[in-house]
């Protein structure tokens, strides 16, 4: 029997402390990687990688957002659980291997990707790990000890990998290989771990309970796919109807804003098996606080990056990029709202929509999503190039977001109209001011940056205290109550 061992808050925090990590990496890696490999290399690994990204979602078919969601539901019912996990197994064998072998006969079949054959080839291989991935279990099961111990010892092996073997712009193919090990290098540990928690036979599952499957995970299959394709489509349209040097523009600049974003929404992967579980057991009122603390941290969060990475894109792209990089700039100045409505997207999508069922409506929004990114590409990117990509792109996760809040209305529009959020607005006038005055006093980028974000930060949360916000006032307390801990740990007594 798999019981909830540990409290909402240990697990956000141990998820926190993760993805903290997992964001600091690439900052480090990132302005390695692209002065490095330079623009043209860099946005050919990121044009072979938007390419694979769908075949990715073809591999994983759902299973993970379905999975998540299932055991989290049966964790409690030792047989239930069992039959759970090997069945969502056996699914993933078959979806990981048809996957693949489309995957190559398109590659082989596509005149222009035989002169990137290694490459693709080199990523491929994310398709036949896709099956041994596991996370679906870990994490329905809440197990995100184990989940952030890993994936840091992961990511450090990556690091190291990468300041060894990468070198020139001719070590791009070590490179997509480093990749892939970065994000598969723990597919078989989860394997073996999880052998000794579940008796793993496929053999044993009856045929006939896999289709109870089929129809849910084809809808969150298709949702992913959609979602995949207008978040890729602009780097995949940019390649075909432009260069790989458009490529590598658009993805440095969209790299900022998804390194960010990871960190806003890090809270979301850890509510999902707990609202979920919350809504089946008609926990209503539990499903709202924690709804209701998570949209106002998102807010608390991604307003005030996301004017301040608008703001210093300049000095945040000559600092992680390089300044051959500088044509990148205006294309992060668009992108930086998608910092906020992206939040906002994951919340609904994923802490409503998918914990109570309803994930055919993100499916709905990601088909008009889709449209409207593929059409608004078709038109600027031939006259614009990658700052027409970035227009379509916000355009469409603007539409994506807008339907969602429609759909989920019922359970967000009381939080989204709750007064108090104003505050948020009003201390983001305080940042402005000080990036000016900053930009007008210092002239390096690091310092800009630096003293300007430091300062903004600092302010607009004394604002925000002085406002008497209740998101802040929690947060402050679950920091206090960390430090004190890690006091008490480290032999200092309360006096």
């Amino acid at each position: 029997m798999i019981k909830i061992k540990r409290s909402l808050k240990f697990n956000s925090l141990i998820n926190l402390f993760r993805v903290v990590v997992t964001v600091l990496i690439p900052l480090v890696t990132f302005p390695y990687v692209s002065r490095i490999l330079g623009v043209e290399k860099y946005g050919e690994v990121m044009f072979a990688t938007s390419i694979l990204s769908i075949f990715v979602i073809f591999s994983f078919m759902g299973i993970p957002t379905y999975g998540t969601r299932e055991i989290a539901k049966v964790r409690d019912n030792k047989l239930e659980f069992q039959r759970l996990t090997n069945e969502l197994f056996l699914l993933s064998i078959f979806f990981g291997i048809v996957s693949f072998l489309i995957y190559i006969i398109i590659v082989l079949g596509v005149k222009d990707f035989h002169e990137k054959l290694p490459l693709f080839l080199i990523l491929g291989t994310r398709l036949i790990l896709s099956p041994f991935s596991f996370e679906w279990f870990y994490q329905g099961t809440e197990n995100f000890l184990y989940i952030t111990i890993r994936s840091i010892v992961i990511q450090i092996i990556s690091l190291i990998l990468l300041f060894s073997f990468v070198h020139s712009s001719e070590d791009y193919l070590i490179y997509a290989g480093i990749t892939v090990f970065s994000i598969c290098g723990s597919y078989i540990y989860n394997y073996y771990k999880l052998k000794k928690i579940v008796e793993i036979n496929i053999f044993k599952v009856k045929l006939k309970n896999l289709y109870s499957h089929i129809k849910p995970i084809f809808i969150l299959f298709a949702m992913a796919l959609v979602i995949s394709l207008y978040e890729s489509i602009d780097a995949i349209l940019l390649g075909l109807l432009k260069d790989s040097t458009e490529v590598g523009l658009y993805s440095a600049a969209n790299k900022i804003v998804r390194v960010i974003l990871t960190l806003i929404i890090a809270t979301s992967a850890i509510l999902l098996p707990r609202m979920a579980y919350y809504f089946k057991n008609g926990k209503t009122n539990e499903f709202n606080i924690v709804l209701g603390k998570s949209f106002k941290l998102i807010l608390l969060l991604s307003l005030p990056t996301s004017i301040i990475s608008i703001l210093l894109s300049e000095e945040i792209i000559y600092l992680l990029s390089g300044k051959m990089y500088a044509a990148a700039i205006p294309i992060s100045k668009i992108l930086g709202p998608e910092i906020v409505i992206l939040a906002i997207s994951n919340l609904v999508g994923v802490q409503i929509l998918i914990s109570i069922g309803r994930e055919i409506q993100n499916l709905y929004a990601a088909l008009i999503g889709t449209v409207v990114s593929i059409t608004l590409n078709l038109v600027l990117i031939p006259e614009y190039g990658a700052i027409g990509s970035s227009i379509a792109n916000l355009t469409a996760v603007s539409v994506v977001t807008l339907y969602q809040l429609v759909a989920a209305r019922k359970y967000i529009l009381h939080h989204i109209f709750d007064v108090s959020n104003l505050k948020y607005f009003l201390a983001c006038f305080t940042i402005f001011p000080i990036c000016l005055v900053v930009k007008y006093f210092f002239t390096n980028d690091y310092s800009i940056l630096i003293i300007s974000g430091v300062i903004s930060y600092v302010i607009y949360f004394i604002t925000l205290i002085i406002l008497k916000d209740k998101a802040t006032q929690y947060l402050l307390k679950t920091l206090l109550e960390i430090f004190k801990k890690v006091l008490m740990k480290s032999g200092f007594k309360e006096v």
